[in-house]
C-alpha cells in the first residue's frame, strides 16, 4: 500500500534546517528529532495518512511508463547487440563476448527487478508478456515478499480475500487481474 506522508519543514531564520517524511505505517504519531549544529535539537510530530486513490493511480501509470521504457531500452539493446554478433561472424570473429543479452532480470531502483516491480504494480499484460519474451524468469529476482511468482501468489489470495468481505464487481475484475498475472507467470517458469 503507497503512504501519503506528511512533510513537515522546520524553516529557522530563513533557512530551511531539515524536512521530515518519517512516520510509523500504523498512522500513529511520532516524534521526530533531529540535531543541528548552530541551533539545538528541533523536534516535531508526523504521521502517515493513507494515500488518496487519485494518487495512487498517478504514480501507478509513473511506474508503468517507466518500466515501458526501460523495457523498450532492453528490447533495443538486444535488437542491436544481436545484429552486430551476426556481422562479426559474417566477418568470421569466433568472439563470444559480443553475445551479451539483456533481460527484466535486470535490477532498477532500490535494487527490486524489473519483473518484481511490474508484479507488484499489476502492470497490465502487454507489459508482462514483453518482459517475460525477454527472458525475465519469475522464478528468481528477490524482493520483500521473495520472487515474482510468490509475490503474484499473495496479491491473488488478498485480491480473493478482499473480494469475499466486499462482493463488489470492481473487486471481483481485481481478482480476476491477479488470476490472470499469476497465470501467467506459472506457465512462463514451466
Amino acid at each position: 500500500m503507497l503512504y501519503h506522508i506528511f512533510w513537515c519543514f522546520c524553516v529557522l531564520e530563513n533557512k530551511l534546517l531539515f524536512c521530515a517524511n518519517l512516520g510509523p505505517k500504523n498512522g500513529s504519531w511520532v516524534d521526530v528529532t533531529k540535531q543541528i549544529d548552530s541551533v539545538g535539537s528541533i523536534c516535531i510530530k508526523a504521521k502517515r495518512k493513507s494515500a488518496e486513490l487519485e494518487y495512487i493511480n498517478r504514480k501507478k501509470q509513473e511506474i508503468l511508463g517507466s518500466l515501458k521504457t526501460q523495457i523498450e531500452v532492453i528490447e533495443r539493446f538486444n535488437k542491436e547487440s544481436s545484429a552486430l554478433l551476426s556481422s562479426f561472424k559474417n566477418c568470421g570473429s569466433t568472439d563470444t563476448t559480443a553475445n551479451i543479452k539483456l533481460t527484466a532480470n535486470v535490477r532498477g531502483l532500490n535494487n527490486v527487478p524489473l519483473l518484481y516491480a511490474a508484479v507488484e504494480i499489476m502492470a497490465d499484460k502487454s507489459v508482462l508478456e514483453r518482459m517475460l519474451r525477454s527472458g525475465a524468469d519469475p522464478r528468481r529476482g528477490q524482493g520483500k515478499d521473495g520472487s515474482p511468482i510468490n509475490l503474484a501468489r499473495k496479491q491473488y489470495e488478498r485480491c480473493r480475500e478482499k473480494e469475499r468481505d466486499s462482493q463488489s464487481h470492481a473487486q471481483s475484475l481485481r481478482s480476476a487481474e491477479a488470476k490472470t498475472l499469476l497465470d501467467m507467470l506459472l506457465s512462463s517458469s514451466n
